[in-house]
C-alpha cells in the first residue's frame, strides 16, 4: 500500500463526509479502538502489570523492497500499510499481575 497524496486524502475525506453510513462506521471504529482496545492497556500500565509471552516467537523477514541505513546499521525494509518494517522477532504478549519480590 502506497502513501496517499494530499488530493487523494481530500477525496477520501469528502467521500466519508458525504455518506452518513460510512462516516458512522469510521467513527465507530475509532471509538472502539480508543475505548475497547487501548483503555485496557492504559489500565494495565497504571496497575503496574507485567507482560507475559503467550505464544512462540515469530521471525519477520521483510521482502527486499528498500535498502536503508539506520544509525550505522544497513538493512532491508518492507512497506506495509504505509510504514516500513525491518527484520524483527515478534512475540504475542498479554498483561499479567506482577509477582511480589
Amino acid at each position: 500500500m502506497n502513501q496517499m497524496n494530499e488530493d487523494e486524502v481530500k477525496k477520501l475525506c469528502a467521500i466519508i463526509n458525504s455518506d452518513k453510513t460510512t462516516k458512522r462506521t469510521i467513527v465507530k471504529a475509532i471509538v472502539s479502538t480508543i475505548f475497547l482496545r487501548l483503555t485496557p492497556v492504559a489500565k494495565a500500565v497504571e496497575q503496574e502489570m507485567a507482560l507475559e509471552a503467550c505464544g512462540p516467537e515469530v521471525q519477520f523477514t521483510p521482502r527486499q523492497e528498500l535498502w536503508a541505513v539506520e544509525g550505522t546499521a544497513e538493512k532491508w525494509l518492507q512497506q506495509n500499510a504505509g510504514y516500513y518494517f525491518a527484520e524483527a522477532r515478534l512475540q504475542q504478549v498479554r498483561f499479567t499481575p506482577l509477582l511480589p519480590d
